[in-house]
């Protein structure tokens, strides 16, 4: 069935003595592993070649968290250690990749990643890296800018999306009221707050992602006639207050430039710096003024 079989059975006839032996074995399965895996954003998945039994077809959409894996797919015994592991680090960055190929050998792990327009490759890159471990062989690019207006569904997301400014948005879809608006820009951002480099107004790179969901947010609730969002910047207590005020003032300033550039009308965004004057944790702690350090969103009509 295997080679282990195989060497069972020679081992087996190695001790016969007083005989010439003349021995031929056909092995069922000889354990390689080989196949490609291939993504698009906006067509899905499609897997070809020879997978470990451990996981097979199922096993990968499991890790995936793929719904189908279309694609001609056999099954060998052999293995390799942590490689769920890396599929799943793969299916938990899904959101992040435009595409990606991925093959396999006995070897180990390749995949070459293109991210979503927008977003930056070397962020993108350590996040996947620290996923999928050490021994896969990555490399990742940026993806070419969609056009304004475009369209689709994100096979790993099930989300509408459109386009605008070169970047991929995420379609909100929900009533566009005061309440609406706020408790979902809100949810957002306390799931991925919005970061700048240390005492800047420059955006952390890791923010991209949360800036994109946002304007999908802004999107909505500022196109009825009438709608406009207050941008906050807030700080934690530490340092000059006036210093503090000026830094939440260009942080607003920031978020609104970028929201901007994402295709959402300047004058429907007022961007406004409390300073540390609005805090919601005590400034006592790291974990009270990281709280802090924060971007709000409210629509005051």
């Amino acid at each position: 069935a295997t080679p282990v079989e195989a060497e069972q059975a020679n081992a087996a006839l190695a001790p016969l003595d007083g005989f010439e032996t003349i021995v031929a074995i056909d092995v069922i399965d000889p354990g390689i592993v080989d196949f490609e895996l291939d993504y698009d954003a906006t067509t899905g998945f499609r897997l070809n070649g020879t997978v470990p039994k451990t996981l097979g077809r199922d096993g990968f959409a499991a890790a995936l968290g793929a719904a189908a894996l279309p694609g001609d797919v056999e099954t060998t015994f052999a293995d390799f250690t942590g490689f769920e592991r890396s599929l799943s680090g793969l299916g938990a960055n899904l959101e992040l990749l435009e595409s990606f190929e991925a093959t396999g050998t006995n070897a180990g792990l390749r995949i070459a990643a293109q991210v979503i327009a927008g977003l930056d490759a070397g962020v993108v890159k350590g996040a996947l890296s620290a996923a999928l471990g050490p021994d896969v062989a990555l490399s990742v690019e940026p993806a070419s800018a969609p056009p304004d207006g475009a369209e689709r569904v994100n096979a790993a997301t099930g989300r509408k999306q459109f386009a605008y400014g070169g970047v991929w948005m995420n379609a909100a879809e929900f009533d566009p009221t005061k309440a609406g608006c706020t408790e979902a820009a809100r949810a957002t951002v306390e799931a991925a707050p919005i970061r700048f480099m240390t005492g800047s107004a420059e955006l952390d790179p890791v923010s991209l992602a949360t800036i994109n969901n946002i304007a999908g947010i802004i999107h909505l609730c500022t196109r009825d006639l009438g709608m406009r969002v207050v941008i906050g910047g807030h700080t934690d207590a530490q340092g000059n207050d006036a210093a503090n005020y000026s830094l939440s003032v260009a942080r607003a300033r920031a978020v609104r430039d970028a929201l901007a550039a994402r295709g959402i009308n300047p004058v429907r965004m007022t961007a406004v710096g409390y300073g540390e004057t609005e805090p919601v944790a005590d400034n006592a702690t790291e974990e009270g003024r990281a709280a802090n350090r924060r971007i709000t969103f409210d629509w005051p009509n």
